[in-house]
This record gives C-alpha cells, structure tokens and sequence, in this order.
C-alpha cells in the first residue's frame, strides 16, 4: 500500500519558537530505555509501526502520529489535529498502546515541522480486535512538490508513504519484548511473533 497524499503547512508554527513548540509536539523518546505502558484491560489494543527515511540517509523528525477510531469526535491540539495517546521513538518507531477495538483511520503523523494528512479511504481502515496488536506497517517518507514560497504562505504539498523492507514486524514486535517486559502485553505480542513463524 502506498499513501499518497497533500502535506498541510500550519502557517501559525512559522510565527514564533513557541508557536513552533507547540505545534510540533512531544519529542521523540529514547527507543531501548522507553517502557511500554501496562496493558488496561484484556479488550485494549495496540498498534505499532514506523514512518523514517529510506535507509535512514536523513533522519525524519517524527512527532507524533494520528490514529482515530471511526465515528468518534476528536479535538485538535493547537492547530494540528490530535488522536489516540501514542508515543514516537527517536529511531522512528511509533507505538499507539490501549485504544478500544474497533475501525481505525490512520489520519496523518506529524513531522519536520509539518502535519501530514491521510485521507478517510473506508478501503484503508484498520480494523483491530480485542487485545490485538496491530502492524500499521513500515513506510519511507518520500517528499513530493514543495518550494519555500509554497511553505511560507501555507500552500498544501504534497509527500508519499513507501512500504520499507526493514523493520520488518517481526523486528518491531521483538523490540516490544524488551521494553514491554512485565507490561502485560507479553502473551500478544509472542502470540503474534509465532503466527509469523519467528522464534521466541
């Protein structure tokens, strides 16, 4: 699956350092000494996936990214919209822990000091069951037509989403092992990483 879409400039992050601050978001957390927060219920879910650059020649900032269950009313934070609770590691990794079963629209991610939009494509939702967790996929962020007059005066470009060979699920599911131990998510996460075929 490739996402293909128009990147909005949020004209307000231009005006200040504070402005920009908050735009942005939270920073991205150390990946091998962040701790994944415990299970809430056996019902809750969690996706996990990876937005970067191809072969990592020049880092993605990545602040956060916006996944949104289908039907239900979110409110914006400052002037970028804002999703279910999710954490962004500093290798680009991103991990959306706890969220309700259900329909999910993967509704954009911010990053380099823009929000990224996705469209509403009912054929791409997510669908997650009861105490899933869920691959969102690998993807390599690739810019598209832009130009700094186009940045200043707010002006849509554009960007797409590749899938990337690495890291594969079973990388990141491992990795979820480390940091996830004693979180309650371990019996999910082994039981996906053997349908898989992948070693223990």
């Amino acid at each position: 699956m490739i996402f293909s879409t128009k990147r909005t400039t949020w004209v307000m992050c231009l005006i200040t350092a504070v402005a920009v601050a908050g735009c942005a978001g939270p920073r991205p957390v150390p990946a091998e000494s962040w701790t994944l927060p415990a299970k809430e219920s056996p019902e809750t879910a969690m996706f996990v996936g990876r937005i970067g650059r191809y072969g990592n020649d020049k880092q993605l900032i990545l602040n956060y990214v916006n996944f949104q269950l289908w039907g239900k009313v979110y409110f914006y934070g400052g002037y970028a919209p804002k999703g279910e609770k999710n954490f962004v590691m500093d290798n680009n990794y991103f991990v959306v822990p706890n969220v309700k079963p259900g329909k999910y629209w993967f509704a954009g991610f911010h990053a380099t000091g823009y929000y990224n939009g996705l469209p509403a494509k009912k054929d791409d939702f997510i669908d997650i069951k009861p105490g899933q967790v869920k691959f969102a996929g690998s993807f390599d962020y690739v810019d598209g037509t832009s130009n700094t007059l186009r940045t200043i005066v707010g002006i849509p470009g554009t960007f797409s989403l590749k899938p990337a060979a690495k890291p594969s699920e079973i990388e990141m599911l491992r990795w979820l092992l480390r940091v996830g131990n004693g979180s309650g998510w371990e019996p999910a996460i082994k039981q996906r990483i053997r349908e898989l075929g992948g070693q223990l």
